[in-house]
């Protein structure tokens, strides 16, 4: 079986694509238990993942998802959240049994995202991955540099 999966790539999905496929209760659903089965309970977050947090950014047109499905099966997400002069570009979860198989990528994920950044925002952001773990040189890099200078792999296992 780990054959067929070693040569088949699951698409990542864009935002649009996610859009005309699933509502904003779905895709809060989807993330949501994606992010607590991959963390297991040991969010750095002390809300956890509430899918209506995620539903109420997708509405609110802040959250734009990426998604991966293996058949009708979410197994991971990714999401470029824009707050008008930041992007924040995190909520990113593989489920385990996927990973290191050929199947999918977190930098794959990442790539996807940045592209997306590139061409629907511009040059409108400052952009900031890696989410609240680093706001301090978000900060700094915002308002002394006009730019975002560094690039930080929100997956771990970088």
């Amino acid at each position: 079986m780990n054959e067929r999966l070693n040569n088949h790539l699951l698409s990542i999905l864009s935002p649009e694509q996610v859009f005309a496929k699933y509502t904003p209760k779905q895709i809060g659903k989807v993330f949501g238990e994606l992010l607590d089965q991959v963390y297991e309970g040991r969010s750095d977050r002390i809300d956890g993942h509430p899918p209506e947090k995620f539903q109420k950014r997708v509405e609110d047109r802040v959250l734009y998802p990426f998604l991966a499905f293996d058949g009708q099966k979410p197994v991971a997400c990714y999401a470029v959240q824009w707050y008008g002069e930041k992007v924040d570009m995190g909520n990113a979860a593989i489920l385990s049994k996927y990973r290191g198989i050929g199947l999918i990528r977190g930098k794959d994920m990442y790539l996807n995202a940045h592209k997306w950044v590139r061409e629907n925002l511009g040059s409108k952001t400052a952009i900031i991955t890696g989410g609240s773990r680093i706001p301090v040189s978000a900060a700094i890099a915002v308002n002394h540099c006009r730019r975002f200078p560094c690039w930080l792999p929100p997956f771990p296992s970088w």
